[in-house]
Formats: C-alpha cells, structure tokens, sequence
C-alpha cells in the first residue's frame, strides 16, 4: 500500500509540470453567503395565509377554467371526458396525485387549505364549491 501511494505521489509530481494552476483570486467570493439580509416584507407578507382568500369576487365558471389549467398538468386525467362530479380515483389520481392537485389549487389561487378540509372531498364539484364559498365569503 506504502509503494502505491509512493509511486501515485511520484507519478503526480512528474506530472506537475502539464497541470495549469490558476491564481488564488479566481476562487475567492467575495461575498459572505451566511449573512444575507433579508426585509421580512419582501417575502414573509407574500405568503398566502390560511383561510386568507383573495378579496376579488369569482364567479363559478372562472374558478372551474383555473382549476381545468391546473388538471392539464396530469396526464392521468382526460380533460375531454371530465365530469365534476366524478370520484378523484375514477379520474385516474390516487393519494398522492391528489396532494399533489391540493398543492397545485393553492398555488392557483394563493390560498392554503386547513388542515383535513381537503380529505373530505370526494370530487371537483365540492372543491369548486368550498373555493366559491370562502373566496366571496371574505
């Protein structure tokens, strides 16, 4: 082991002469990337806060055109035969396609669910229907 890691160490300063060295300064940063400042109104007021909908009014045949942007996303649901009061399952998501969707939703609308609303819907209709409630109900 001792002569190989001679002959490696022998081999690399035979070679030293071929290696190009580039100067120090070409790999300090300049800035310290532990402290970076951040204004708390540049980000933290942008999240969406629970059950803080938008104040605008939507009207049902928007909503459902956003949540059918959404759905394009999934290869798994066939947007031409979709009906809204069909099963998650039978529209091709399992459990996890469907976290996925809530996600999706949120991000669509800037809102966050509460915890379990999402577990109780069996369809698109009642999803539709909670985002109608809660958005004009603000």
């Amino acid at each position: 082991m001792l002569r190989q890691v001679l002959r490696f160490s022998k081999q690399l300063v035979l070679s030293a002469p071929k290696l190009q060295f580039r100067p120090v300064y070409f790999f300090q940063d300049n800035q310290d990337r532990s402290r970076v400042e951040t204004n708390s109104a540049t980000w933290a007021h942008n999240l969406p806060k629970e059950n803080k909908f938008n104040t605008e009014t939507l009207e049902k045949q928007e909503v459902e055109s956003r949540i059918l942007k959404v759905l394009s996303n999934f290869e798994q649901v066939n947007l031409k035969n979709l009906r809204w009061e069909q099963n998650f399952k039978k529209l091709g998501l399992d459990s996890l396609d469907q976290t996925a969707l809530l996600a999706s939703i949120e991000h669509e609308f800037t809102i966050l669910f509460p915890d379990g609303v999402f577990e109780g819907f069996e369809n698109l209709e009642q999803v539709v229907n909670y985002i109608l409630k809660n958005i004009n109900a603000v």
